[in-house]
């Protein structure tokens, strides 16, 4: 049988499949990453699409934070449509964020005060985070910054805002995540900060827009833009901490940049947007 001739038109099919297959590829790997739920396929609607060098999926980054902070917000918006207190609704859109996240970047929030407040040197700091029991510096740490989530988000003037806001919070650091993974070198030469590699420039700079877009589409351009400003100083300066406590980046670090920055959104919007519903 003679071998098919591959036309003009074949190619553009094959190049359509092969681009459709990426994206599906990088979104399957954010999701398996940023959240602990089965992928929709996983419910016998198809086979899982392949997954790439974590790196490689860069540009989809705020694909997890659409999903964990979509499905917070809702739990947030129906837990003060059924008449709950503003603080409990709020504590329960964050509770839920946890567990669809596995609580990942919460983790890492810990780690690196534990690290950074209690290791005299960088190799103890690093030997620190990676223990996997939690000091004083880091459950003050979590309950500090968890509460204070909590307390902003109660004190938005609609249940609303307070969703949108969570939303925004959750999709803005995770944004700007791969930036941090080209500007900062791995701290050390095994884990996540080393092992998910380096996204390639363009790719943390698409994710990056795409965050922005989200806030702008939600708050309009000038919260929009000031909100993704805010985000960016937050994981700058726990990047630059970073840099200074251990040389560079690690997963964890990650993890305490994703919650620095969700705080800092979350300030910026209780001010521009301050009164109690």
């Amino acid at each position: 049988m003679p071998k098919k001739i591959t036309t003009a038109i074949d190619n553009k099919k094959n190049k359509q499949s092969g681009a459709f297959a990426q994206v599906l590829a990088e979104l399957h790997t954010v999701w398996i990453f940023f959240t602990r739920l089965p992928w929709p396929g996983d419910f016998g609607l198809g086979k899982a699409p392949n997954t790439v060098k974590l790196s490689a999926a860069a540009r989809a980054f705020s694909f997890g934070g659409i999903v964990v902070g979509g499905l917070s917000a809702g739990v947030l918006y129906i837990g003060a449509a059924l008449g709950l207190h503003p603080l409990a609704a709020s504590i329960l859109g964050l509770g839920a964020g946890m567990l669809v996240s596995g609580a990942i970047h919460e983790d890492g929030l810990g780690d690196v005060f534990d690290g950074f407040g209690g290791g005299a040197s960088k190799a103890k700091k690093l030997e620190i985070m990676s223990d996997s029991r939690i000091g004083t510096y880091g459950m003050l740490a979590l309950i500090i910054v968890t509460g204070l989530k909590a307390a902003l988000l109660a004190g938005f003037p609609s249940p609303g805002l307070a969703a949108g806001a969570l939303f925004v919070a959750n999709v803005l650091p995770r944004s700007g995540l791969a930036m941090m993974m080209v500007i900062l070198k791995p701290a050390k030469k095994s884990g996540l900060g080393h092992g998910a590699g380096i996204p390639k420039k363009e790719d943390a700079i698409i994710s990056i827009i795409i965050g922005a877009l989200v806030a702008v589409l939600v708050f309009g351009p000038g919260t929009g833009i000031a909100t993704a400003v805010v985000s960016a100083l937050g994981l700058g300066a726990v990047g630059f901490v970073a840099k200074h406590q251990i040389g560079g980046l690690s997963g964890d670090v990650l993890g305490a940049a994703e919650q620095i920055g969700e705080s800092f959104v979350l300030l910026a919007l209780a001010i521009i947007l301050a009164s109690a519903f």
